[in-house]
């Protein structure tokens, strides 16, 4: 069969209907903003994140390079923002101030939710870094990040934005058109193994193999659908090692 759907066979030209999936999904991502609060003691770049912000809500009025083929961009159907969203994860100050309280706000007030609630102009889709904090429950000065998150995935859940969250309600899944994205967070594994070198609370990973093993059985299948998976930490940090990956890549497979 050519690509096109022709079938050639001993001299006979048959033209076969092939259903090929509707698909128009342009999204952004950006990572590692590390919000600050204003007075911190080695400054700030928030408003270099502004700057940012205010770019990627202009990308529906720019035109692709004419390498690609040119034409307008088009509007995202999201922006996705893979951790690292503050700078100090489970600091206090003076006075019972909560740092990590304080910079958080500073990144909803930028990123917002929705698309309608912040200062970008599309739905907004984060996880969590290794500077965001300890899981819930862990922290010391009474804010968590994780718990924030926690709370924004039931609000996409319930508003459709997303389709599955995992049980711990960390790590989340969704799909335009036939495409699944899946939040894996700091990065896919079920939790950190022996012998690394930072911390086991912060470094957790909290159970991502799992949620993304029973959402790509579940969601994908072999089907051949096209799937992007999400975290903050690359294949160029050692915060998780090679078995790891291994065991990532098994997954995929």
């Amino acid at each position: 069969m050519t690509s096109n759907g022709i079938l050639r066979m001993a001299g006979c030209l048959l033209t076969l209907a092939v259903a090929v999936p509707a698909r128009d999904v342009t999204f952004l991502a950006t990572s590692d903003c590390h919000y600050r609060q204003p007075d911190h003691r080695l400054g700030h770049h928030n408003d270099l994140n502004r700057a940012t912000v205010d770019e990627i809500n202009r990308i529906a009025e720019a035109e692709w390079p004419a390498a690609p083929g040119g034409g307008p961009i088009g509007r995202p159907r999201g922006l996705v923002v893979p951790g690292d969203l503050i700078d100090d994860g489970d600091l206090a100050g003076p006075g019972g101030r909560v740092i990590a309280r304080e910079q958080f706000a500073l990144f909803l007030a930028d990123f917002g939710l929705d698309g309608t609630d912040g200062r970008v102009r599309f739905p907004v889709f984060e996880g969590w870094g290794n500077h965001d904090g300890p899981p819930e429950g862990r922290e010391k000065h009474g804010f968590s990040l994780q718990g924030e998150l926690k709370k924004r995935n039931r609000i996409r859940l319930d508003r459709g934005f997303i389709d599955s969250v995992s049980s711990n309600g960390l790590h989340y899944a969704w799909t335009w058109d036939d495409v699944r994205f899946v939040m894996l967070n700091l990065y896919p594994a079920d939790r950190q193994r022996e012998g690394l070198r930072y911390s086991p609370v912060w470094h957790d990973p909290q159970g991502s193999l799992s949620f993304l093993k029973a959402d790509l059985a579940a969601r994908v299948g072999a089907s051949g659908r096209p799937v992007v998976l999400i975290s903050h930490c690359g294949f160029d940090t050692d915060w998780w090692t090679k078995d790891d990956w291994r065991d990532l890549y098994e997954a995929m497979r």
